[in-house]
């Protein structure tokens, strides 16, 4: 906002000190995450740019638009964070600075969002052009075969475990039984194309569970060893114990290593919280989850006890009760040891939240909390409004988890689980209407202060105006879609702005039912609705349709953005935008979202021989996450949603025969095409410092150029890379004369290193790198 870095401690409440610490781990956060994600950078640029006065340079659109656009994908960051983003982004002129604050206020706000999907390798395509495929359907009952067998701690077959799929939603129901095991283990089931987490339980052990959107064509799931149970005690400050209070899994967090001895040895070294949690564990956060592990509530003496969650993992609880601060706290499932505190990342101040790890039996000491009280009524009557639901923005678990709670018929609340000293920054209170009621939502500032007693906290909600439609196919089938509303700023008064709260894509059930059809609460003015499709018919159409009847800006990449609240909205984020304009008083008004399948290319994957594979691993299929990461069945990829103009490459990988694939489609491609897989290439190597001592257990980053597009890097691995105990490494998979980058990150360096540039591996064989020794950029 063009404030010095004075003001803006001032305006904050934080030491002069504190903002530079922050703002120089943003930049070493969001390199990282750049890095990792496949932006290349020389070393020094991040902190030469901030400094440059240069005014009018710009980084490459792309990366502004695919980081911007991360820090308002759905799920990502709270409407708050999102809304101070935007704040800043109207501001500001592209300047090299500013864009690079930019970019820092996202990174430093959004944790680790993810910027798209990953890439594996793939060799020279081939194509043949063949008749043109049927435009696609939204045909709920596609999906893939799941199958694989679930084992015991000791690899032997268990009969009767149950599947699931849990997916990252809270869940309003316990979760069905997909499939049981049968005598020698196996499970064989049909799920949806998008998967989340495929979980094994059975009684008498730990779950076990694997990411199903990457999983393997056979699956194996080995369930965990049950004998340390944890069992706690919950106190007040002054030592004496609570009863009643309650206590939920909000997360598992298995080592992936299968023991917490590496995690635990790192942490000696390595006061990084958060950071050495993503590179040693495997995590399970989803809706779901605690019907699994039934929550419990702890007994006269503040004690109690959970079973059901595996040997040697880390267990996040929720503590909450009436009186209490709700809070996360983590539990290992091993004997013995004691507490370990550290921060979220290793840069963080002393007063900074900090990660508190108990051994599986401990004491907790649970704050108090400071309630919040006070009255929902209509704005123009004055009436009470009973069955609203008002929840806090601030987030108490990682996962998100907060705290809510619903009026009674007087229209009074009363919100317990906040600290009692939060500060004046805290976020904000929402206030949403009862189901079937025609009011807006409204925020307001918690407030802080140090005063124990309760804070008051009334709302007045305005009436806004039914809009009611279906998204649909152009056969007029429903697509089940999410929504996006919003509202034009212009006009729009700023004692409005301060107090609406329009949810963003797919939040706070924002969606269509299953049929397309849909009903939410409007604003009584110029507003902007966008539709994108989901399940059976996510990622199948094309992109922005629409938006060139609607005034917008094309930015830098050339999407059409919007100015509207509660942010900007972009033609890239929906399939299908349309402009309303409710009349002033009208109770409701239509509008019926039509999509655009666009063109469908059908590519045969084939091996050398001729024969197509068993199953694959796919890049760039869908129209918007360009490169996510799909596993289909046999040798048959169909790309959706392309337009007339419109190119996506497209990579194939079938891992079992190590065989790769690369291929360019477009809007004008026929219906059919072939690709013909060959040979993967890989490299090893050794990594050493500048004393010549090994590189142990560092990870690599490996990126490549398109040959079409060589001015920008994709991630190749799906999971992380690393080298062994003596430094060497081996990467597989890779693209015969394709350029690729590696970088290295090491313990306590605050840059990667480059390992190699733009090297081309061979095709069909395995290149041995020898000794490497990385090359240091200038902030190294």
């Amino acid at each position: 906002q063009g404030q010095s870095r004075d003001e803006a401690a001032r305006q904050l409440g934080w030491s002069v000190g504190a903002v530079k610490g922050r703002l120089e781990r943003g930049r070493v956060m969001l390199r990282t995450r750049l890095v990792r994600r496949g932006f290349a950078f020389s070393a020094g640029l991040l902190a030469a740019l901030e400094n440059s006065p240069a005014a009018g340079s710009v980084l490459p659109p792309r990366l502004i638009d695919v980081t911007t656009r991360a820090a308002a994908s759905p799920g990502v960051v709270p409407a708050s964070v999102a809304a101070l983003v935007e704040g800043g982004l109207r501001t500001m002129l592209f300047s090299k600075t500013k864009v690079i604050m930019t970019l820092l206020i996202i990174a430093i706000l959004t944790g680790a969002a993810g910027l798209g999907g990953r890439l594996t390798g793939a060799a020279p395509p081939s194509q043949a052009a063949e008749k043109p495929a049927a435009a696609p359907k939204a045909n709920a009952e596609e999906g893939v075969t799941v199958a694989g067998r679930v084992l015991d701690p000791d690899g032997k077959p268990t009969a009767g475990a149950r599947l699931y799929l849990l997916g990252s939603r809270e869940a309003s129901r316990p979760p069905a039984v997909l499939a049981t095991t049968d005598g020698e283990g196996r499970f064989r089931f049909r799920a949806p194309r998008r998967l989340s987490f495929l979980v094994a339980a059975v009684e008498g052990f730990g779950p076990a569970w694997v990411n199903a959107a990457e999983a393997p064509g056979d699956v194996t799931l080995r369930l965990a060893a049950d004998d340390v149970p944890v069992a706690g005690r919950i106190l007040d400050l002054q030592g004496k114990p609570l009863a009643g209070v309650a206590v939920k899994v909000n997360a598992l967090k298995e080592p992936v290593a299968g023991r917490l001895a590496g995690w635990l040895e790192a942490i000696k070294v390595r006061k990084d919280g958060i950071p050495l949690e993503n590179e040693f564990f495997s995590t399970l956060a989803a809706g779901g989850l605690g019907s699994l592990v039934p929550p419990v509530t702890t007994d006269k003496d503040g004690r109690f006890r959970l079973r059901g969650l595996g040997h040697e993992r880390v267990v996040a609880l929720i503590v909450a009760g009436p009186a209490l601060e709700t809070k996360e706290i983590n539990v290992l499932t091993r004997a013995g040891g004691k507490p370990v505190t550290l921060p979220y990342f290793r840069r963080d101040t002393p007063f900074s939240a900090q990660l508190t790890y108990y051994p599986a039996t401990f004491d907790h000491a649970a704050a108090p909390c400071r309630p919040v009280v006070g009255v929902v009524r209509d704005k123009a009557t004055g009436a009470p409004v009973a069955g609203a639901v008002v929840r806090a923005e601030a987030v108490v678990g990682n996962p998100s988890y907060g705290v809510s709670t619903t009026t009674d018929k007087e229209g009074r609340y009363r919100l317990t689980g906040l600290g009692d000293r939060l500060p004046e920054a805290s976020g904000d209170l929402i206030a949403s209407p009862p189901e079937g009621r025609p009011y807006l939502a409204a925020k307001k500032p918690i407030g802080g202060g140090g005063a124990p007693e309760a804070r008051t906290v009334d709302f007045a909600l305005r009436k806004g105006v039914w809009v009611e439609g279906q998204v649909k196919d152009r056969d007029g089938h429903g697509v089940e879609a999410l929504l996006g509303y919003f509202v034009f700023r212009e006009g729009l008064a700023p004692e409005i702005q301060k107090t609406l709260f329009l949810p963003y894509l797919g939040g706070n059930g924002l969606r269509t039912d299953a049929r397309g059809k849909f009903r939410f609460v409007g604003f009584p003015g110029r507003g902007l609705l966008g539709a994108r499709a989901d399940g059976a018919g996510q990622d199948r159409y094309r992109i922005g349709v629409g938006a060139g009847a609607i005034k917008g800006e094309k930015d830098m990449s050339g999407v059409v953005r919007f100015d509207t609240f509660p942010r900007q909205a972009s033609d890239w984020d929906y399939d299908r935008l349309a402009e309303l304009r409710p009349a002033e008083g009208a109770e409701s008004v239509a509008c019926d979202l039509v999509l655009d399948p666009g063109q469908a290319v059908t590519v045969r994957a084939s091996g050398p021989d001729g024969t197509a594979p068993d199953s694959l691993f796919v890049h760039g299929r869908s129209p918007r996450l360009a490169w996510s990461r799909e596993r289909l069945e046999g040798g048959d990829v169909t790309v959706f949603g392309l337009g007339a103009d419109e190119r996506r490459t497209l990579l194939l990988r079938d891992e079992k025969a190590d065989l790769v694939g690369l291929l360019e489609v477009a809007g004008d491609t026929p219906g059919r095409a072939a690709v013909r897989l060959g040979p993967a290439a890989g490299v090893t190597g050794r990594l050493l410092d500048e004393d010549g001592r090994p590189l142990r257990h560092a990870e690599l980053s490996v990126c490549f150029r398109l040959p079409t597009r060589k001015d920008w890097l994709f991630d190749h691995h799906p999971g992380r890379v690393r080298t062994d105990g003596a430094g060497r490494f081996r990467v597989d998979g890779l693209v015969p004369g394709v350029a690729y980058d590696v970088t290295v990150q090491e313990s306590g360096r605050r840059y990667p290193s480059v390992v190699f540039a733009e090297m081309a591996p061979p095709g069909g064989r395995t290149k041995d790198l020898g000794d490497v020794k990385p090359r240091r950029g200038n902030d190294d």
